[in-house]
């Protein structure tokens, strides 16, 4: 959907934001109830200044994963990150130190700025039970509005820490000692708020950056994922496919839309208007080719996501046989759309040049540890290409306007299969015709599975390819068990590609400098704060994190 193009403020709420992101409003507390709610106008600028929300946690934001801001795919072998250091190589500092995920220090951790959120979110439900400007319509639909960010900030909190604090409202807040909730009890709370959203939202699609009922339904279905509330799940993703949406016949088209259009397959996205209510991503994830005053933080496609993809035709690649470049060369370009639309490679046709990634070439390669701290350059032979504007040609003076699409339809149509997966044999052939679609839209042939392993497996396949780089495949290692033996105990690799003269030759090379990745069990939750455990004598540390 739209952003918000213009807030027409009754009241100084509003304060644009330092760093080149769209607006961020926030209320201004020298403003009373009785002013920020004594008209329409009031209420309306309130609640939109709680829509930063979902641009900050998003790919594009700038608050997610506080200073070290980085995709999450980078903890996966998914992505490699070229940086050894923290900061621009903190996914690598976590993969391979231990204890770098800790109470009192943890770069996965986004509580403190979601319970700043939440107070917000709070503050507003309490001052409109006594706004009388509003219909009870009217009313309604503001609260369900609020109610979908905060579902949506205790959604980002109980995925990442399982046992989170939970405030209906501003009194537990007068308290300084406040338990922690179980983790069932606080995926109840999420499900309450999104339902509440979905059934009170407009259910015609909003076409002026506002959530409505399919934006509230497709999220739920999300949360209930992890919530394994399959039921729910379910009916979710059937009020979003009666609703009415399509896949985009063109892959990757659906990530190069700006502010004013979108893909017929975007439930909502977030827009950024001009150079100054902007982004970053293009500098920070382009080809060191592209702009050698990028700040280019490098995440490199690994060999083994690479290898993940199947041929155009269906069937995977035998690897083992391509033993010559020219048989390299003929790999890729064999290699299904969504290959072509996410991953740069040593040819790739870009910005009207061929990318280098040979050593020595203009986009280059390095040896993952030899770079001193200096990211810029890829350590696998390939850079992201998915979410990247191709056609801004001056990223570090024009920035970045491209909108970040938080939720699409083929998601849906995933959390639709994996529900149905889940919910019994009688369903298996229908969550494969989800999955069935979803692969149909590049052209791939159907596959087929009658036992549930075999759907899941067909599931995270296409799950693992379709949302790549979107930042779902750590969460969804974790929450399907598998994170142990799929982000921990491996070593990923590149592809290094030699030039002498006109002639090219390759060899496949350790991106991870011959170590295994590490993923302690305890990871599967990530730890309260310290800060939390201090100020609030109640909150209790999970028993993983628990010091013996």
């Amino acid at each position: 959907m739209e952003t918000i193009k213009k807030l027409a403020f009754g009241l100084a709420l509003a304060a644009v934001a330092s760093s080149c992101n769209i607006m961020d409003y926030s209320p201004n507390d020298r403003y009373s109830d009785a002013v920020a709610f004594s008209t329409k106008a009031n209420v309306d600028a309130y609640v939109l200044s709680l829509y930063s929300t979902a641009e900050v946690y998003g790919q594009f934001g700038s608050r997610a994963f506080g200073t070290s801001h980085f995709n999450l795919d980078g903890l996966t072998p998914m992505l490699k990150y070229s940086s050894d250091v923290a900061g621009y190589g903190t996914p690598n500092v976590i993969l391979f130190i231990e204890n770098q995920i800790t109470p009192v220090s943890n770069a996965v951790s986004y509580w403190a700025d979601c319970y700043t959120r939440i107070r917000k979110v709070n503050e507003f439900l309490e001052g409109i039970q006594d706004c009388t400007v509003l219909t009870d319509a009217e009313k309604n639909s503001y609260i369900a509005e609020a109610r979908f960010f905060r579902g949506y900030l205790y959604f980002l909190l109980t995925r990442a820490h399982k046992n989170v604090i939970l405030y209906d409202g501003l009194g537990d807040w007068k308290n300084s000692a406040k338990k922690n909730s179980p983790e069932a009890e606080c995926w109840e709370f999420v499900k309450a708020d999104l339902t509440f959203a979905m059934e009170n939202l407009s259910q015609a699609k909003r076409t002026d950056g506002r959530v409505d009922q399919a934006t509230a339904a497709a999220l739920l279905s999300r949360a209930m994922l992890f919530a394994k509330d399959w039921e729910t799940a379910k009916t979710a993703c059937e009020k979003v496919i009666e609703i009415g949406y399509t896949l985009d016949p063109d892959y990757a088209e659906i990530f190069k839309h700006h502010a004013g259009t979108r893909s017929s397959e975007t439930i909502f996205q977030v827009d950024y208007l001009n150079e100054n209510y902007c982004h970053s991503f293009d500098s920070k994830n382009c080809p060191s080719g592209d702009d050698a005053n990028a700040e280019a933080l490098c995440p490199a496609p690994t060999q083994e996501f690479v290898e993940c993809y199947e041929k155009a035709a269906g069937g995977k690649v035998d690897w083992t046989a391509v033993t010559t470049y020219e048989e390299l060369a003929a790999t890729y370009a064999s290699l299904e759309p969504r290959f072509q639309a996410s991953v740069l490679y040593d040819g790739a046709d870009w910005k009207g040049r061929k990318i280098e990634t040979y050593a020595g070439g203009k986009d280059g390669y390095v040896k993952y540890g030899s770079t001193n701290g200096v990211p810029k350059t890829t350590v696998t032979g390939y850079y992201m290409r998915k979410m990247l504007d191709e056609n801004n040609k001056a990223i570090t003076t024009d920035k970045s306007t491209q909108s970040y699409v938080m939720i699409r339809y083929a998601e849906v149509l995933l959390n639709y299969a994996e529900a149905l997966a889940n919910l019994g044999a009688a369903n298996f052939g229908k969550a494969m015709q989800q999955v069935n679609a979803v692969r149909g839209r590049v052209g791939l042939p159907e596959v087929s599975a009658d036992n549930f392993n075999d759907v899941m497996a067909a599931i995270m396949q296409e799950r693992k390819i379709e949302l790549a780089f979107e930042g779902f495949y750590y969460w969804d290692c974790k929450r399907w068990g598998i994170a142990e033996n799929t982000l921990g105990n491996v070593e990923c690799h590149g592809i290094k590609i030699t030039k002498s003269g006109d002639t090219k030759t390759f060899e496949y090379e350790s991106c991870d400098g011959g170590q295994q990745r590490l993923f302690p069990k305890k990871y599967y939750s990530l730890p309260i704060p310290s800060s939390e455990i201090s100020n609030n004598p109640e909150c209790e540390q999970l028993p993983e994190w628990t010091e013996n």
